[in-house]
């Protein structure tokens, strides 16, 4: 992954998983969105939920599935998210063919966004790199 969206695992158990993405002003991705009034853009909220739930899928799998989304449904977004905050989002995520995720976006109790996407399972080798990933999970593991 080239830009890694989850900074922290809070809980995974069941078919479900929390992660949280602190916010710095220091993110590239407000020299472009926007360098006066930095705003963190919703493609990069999807992609963050997309990575938890990909990371979610690694662990229970042991690196053996990931998922690609196939459907983006119901997605809202309640409020600008700004750097100095952090994110946590929850997911849900049901067994099937084509698992469905449920995700939460929150900040201080206040919801950010939620929604659902549907993914199809894939071989993990066909997209990732095992190493660099089990490096992330590991990463994520010891951050207290």
């Amino acid at each position: 992954m080239r830009l890694v969206l989850i900074d922290k695992l809070t809980d995974i158990r069941g078919k479900s998983i929390v992660g949280q993405k602190y916010l710095s002003v220091n993110e590239e991705i407000y020299e472009y969105h926007f360098s006066n009034n930095p705003v963190f853009p919703a493609a990069m909220m999807f992609e963050a939920s997309l990575q938890l739930a990909r990371t979610f899928f690694w662990m229970k799998t042991n690196f053996e599935s990931s998922i690609v989304p196939t459907e983006i449904t119901k997605f809202k977004f309640y409020k600008v998210l700004i750097p100095g905050n952090i994110l946590e989002i929850s997911e849900t995520i049901n067994d099937s063919e084509f698992p469905e995720v449920s995700v939460e976006g929150m900040v201080n109790g206040q919801n950010i966004f939620s929604g659902k996407f549907i993914s199809r399972v894939v071989n993990f080798d066909t997209i990732h790199n095992k190493e660099e990933c089990d490096n992330y999970i590991n990463f994520l593991k010891k951050v207290n």
